[in-house]
């Protein structure tokens, strides 16, 4: 296990975990692992293969980097961010992937969701947000109000530019999630203050106005290269275009 792939997987997982969207109970352990106040070792591997959804991501991943390690920093920035990791996995690795994974919960309707495989849907987080979570189904339904929007834009991986920071607060500008006549778009703008944990004393060494950042649920979680700012959106535009094509998501 490498602790730069671990201690990255633990900033990202940190905010849904702290929210009870994923992962096991015993978030300010994980806390505490992505702050490096605990060094990386069994205890945090142990915590992500808690990560139902993510970790079964992360070996299919692994297995296409030639590792044995679902925490190697490329594999866990392919599925967060994106990478050449995401177009290695074969096609019929994929897809036996969402068989044995989702297949007891989709039934008759396995086939709409492996159907993208081979249509630009990669194993990402951005595939699981918008293409295996209910909250597009909800929000297509007309259910929940304001609630599956919000929490999709949340919840997805965001990159946003840093304009002004003080402190712990970062204003950022970027790409907002919106809706169009059913459809999901990135064609609105958002400018919002995000948070950033000052205990990531690194992280926060890095970032300054002009920064670009990976924004999730409200937390500054990770600084953006130029080629991993264009996987992020590359995939990410993809994968709400799978999920335009599939319609109602059924898990």
């Amino acid at each position: 296990m490498t602790a730069e792939g671990a201690v990255r997987f633990a900033r990202f997982a940190v905010p849904p975990n702290e929210r009870g969207y994923c992962g096991p109970a015993g978030a300010s352990e994980l806390a505490a692992y992505r702050a490096e106040e605990l060094a990386a070792d069994a205890g945090l591997r142990e915590l992500a293969t808690g990560f139902e959804g993510a970790w079964p991501y992360l070996e299919l991943l692994a297995g296409a980097a030639g590792t044995d390690d679902p925490l190697d920093d490329r594999v866990v920035q392919a599925y967060w961010i994106g990478n050449e990791l995401c177009d290695r996995v074969a096609t019929n690795d994929w897809g036996w992937h969402l068989v044995d994974r989702f297949g007891p919960r989709l039934g008759h309707d396995r086939d709409r969701l492996t159907s993208q495989v081979g249509l630009h849907a990669v194993p990402n987080h951005a595939f699981h947000v918008f293409c295996v979570y209910p909250w597009v189904g909800l929000l297509r339904e007309g259910r929940g109000g304001g609630e599956p929007l919000r929490i999709l834009r949340e919840c997805r991986i965001s990159w946003a530019t840093v304009i002004d920071r003080v402190g712990d607060e970062l204003v950022v500008d970027g790409p907002e999630l919106t809706t169009e006549r059913g459809a999901l778009t990135l064609d609105g703008r958002r400018t919002r203050t995000v948070w950033l944990d000052p205990r990531l004393v690194q992280l926060g060494a890095d970032i300054d106005v002009g920064t670009t950042v990976a924004v999730h649920w409200g937390e500054a979680v990770d600084v953006l290269e130029t080629g991993q700012r264009a996987w992020l959106e590359r995939l990410t535009r993809t994968q709400i275009a799978a999920a335009n094509r599939t319609g109602v998501p059924v898990i």
